[in-house]
């Protein structure tokens, strides 16, 4: 179910099920999975923050809500997912294969998360809105965020297209499968490591340093 997940992904629903099972509840459920997205601190959160949101504020605001529920049947040790958060999951990898995304990111699962048309399905579905409009969430205002991130580093990172061009072939070749591997928020990271000294132009790759000589 999760092959196409990324490892914050998947830590997202390994937070969910350790959520539901702190809580008692049977199931995972949208607002355990809100819970993990929060936790996880992936390009989500960052995009939250980006609109100036507190994601503790969400967090404390969950809990709180949770805190107040009756026990959503009995608990197990391998808690399953709710319908609605099966669907969830059915959103969140086509999330991602709409933008073509190699991965199912945290930003997927928040975006998966906003389409209100299978709330109803979730034991905790109105409470997890009730959550996310308090805090003026829904798919269109994050959607649009998500778009002006990712355009956003790639202007930036487009001042750097010259760089490249200082590169022989092979290390062009390796910095690009590398960006390709990695998650988006990750890139500009490594642009900024660029430095040229002595006529070299140095990148800090994170995995090795690759050199490449300036004409």
């Amino acid at each position: 179910m999760y092959d196409r997940f990324s490892d914050r992904a998947r830590k997202v629903m390994l937070i969910a099920n350790q959520t539901a099972r702190h809580y008692r509840h049977a199931n995972v459920d949208l607002c355990h999975i809100l819970m993990g997205i929060i936790k996880e601190r992936g390009m989500a959160v960052e995009i939250l923050e980006r609109m100036q949101i507190v994601p503790a504020s969400i967090e404390m605001r969950l809990e709180a809500l949770m805190q107040s529920t009756k026990k959503m049947g009995e608990f197990t040790t391998s808690n399953s997912l709710t319908p609605a958060a099966k669907t969830l999951i059915d959103y969140a990898i086509e999330e991602a294969t709409t933008k073509r995304a190699n991965r199912v990111g945290t930003e997927h699962i928040l975006l998966a998360l906003l389409r209100p048309q299978y709330r109803k399905e979730s034991k905790c579905g109105d409470l997890t809105w009730s959550v996310l409009q308090e805090f003026g969430l829904n798919y269109e205002v994050v959607q649009e965020q998500l778009t002006n991130f990712i355009m956003g580093d790639k202007v930036k990172s487009q001042g750097f297209m010259d760089i490249f061009r200082l590169f022989d072939k092979k290390t062009i070749q390796r910095i690009e499968e590398i960006i390709e591997a990695i998650d988006v928020g990750k890139i500009k990271s490594i642009f900024d490591a660029v430095e040229v000294e002595n006529g070299w132009v140095k990148v800090n790759l994170g995995i090795q340093q690759g050199k490449g000589k300036t004409e």
